[in-house]
């Protein structure tokens, strides 16, 4: 491993250890996801559920705070399944978009790090406060009437996903031909089964329910995250 390569994990383990100081809930389910070079397709960053997929120029290009807003981004896109939950004919990109409103909204509202900004200041990614408290399926059906409404002029002034959704096989959409565990597609994207996208839903679930049993978590011992769409999807999960 060069320089170059240790200063960005360098850079993602001090994210991740600030989260867990600060943010244990979303420092555990952090930690928990191995890192993995990408930089042959992925310009920003990912996640499976498994994998935190990363950009080494995109990390380098990030402060502390911001790589650790990042590391909570990819996190409640696995607690909220975003890779597995886009149903029947949603339009792939307004589901990515709605996904990231979605998570990006509850990190602000909870003070994770902060947001990355492009040179000019302006949000790289999607926030808006009029989406506190929706869920993205919610987001969607919003964006999408304006979509409908606007066409492609919407469209075009939507801008650029925070991270890189691609990941998602099919953008969120299981592929049936794949048997077994994750394989490596073009230039080593993984691609995954029905079964092994189970099989990850299942460890994100249990990853949750050992944090709250361990004591580690939110609710009663911190003030971590005030948002009830996290409530509920906890609750969810322990029923």
């Amino acid at each position: 491993m060069n320089y170059k390569e240790q200063k960005i994990i360098d850079k993602l383990v001090t994210a991740r250890i600030a989260l867990l100081l600060k943010h244990p809930f979303f420092g555990n389910l952090a930690t928990r996801l191995k890192l993995v070079n990408a930089d042959d397709w992925c310009p920003t960053a990912g996640t499976d559920g498994r994998h935190f997929y990363y950009n080494t120029k995109f990390i380098d290009s990030l402060t502390p705070k911001e790589a650790e807003f990042l590391f909570g981004h990819e996190v409640l896109h696995n607690v909220f399944e975003h890779m597995l939950v886009r149903i029947g004919d949603r339009d792939p990109q307004l589901w990515n978009i709605a996904a990231d409103y979605a998570v990006n909204q509850i990190l602000k509202d909870s003070n994770i790090g902060e947001m990355p900004k492009g040179k000019k200041g302006e949000n790289k990614g999607f926030q808006d406060d009029k989406y506190k408290d929706w869920t993205a399926e919610r987001v969607y059906d919003d964006i999408y009437k304006q979509a409908k409404k606007n066409g492609k002029e919407f469209m075009d002034k939507m801008g650029k996903l925070l991270d890189d959704h691609s990941v998602w096989d099919g953008e969120g959409q299981p592929n049936e031909s794949k048997k077994g565990k994750g394989q490596k597609g073009k230039n080593g994207k993984p691609s995954y089964s029905k079964e092994e996208l189970k099989k990850i839903k299942d460890e994100m679930k249990e990853a949750m329910i050992n944090i709250i049993n361990f004591g580690v978590c939110l609710f009663q011992k911190i003030n971590i995250i005030k948002d009830v769409l996290i409530f509920k999807t906890m609750f969810m999960f322990l029923i």
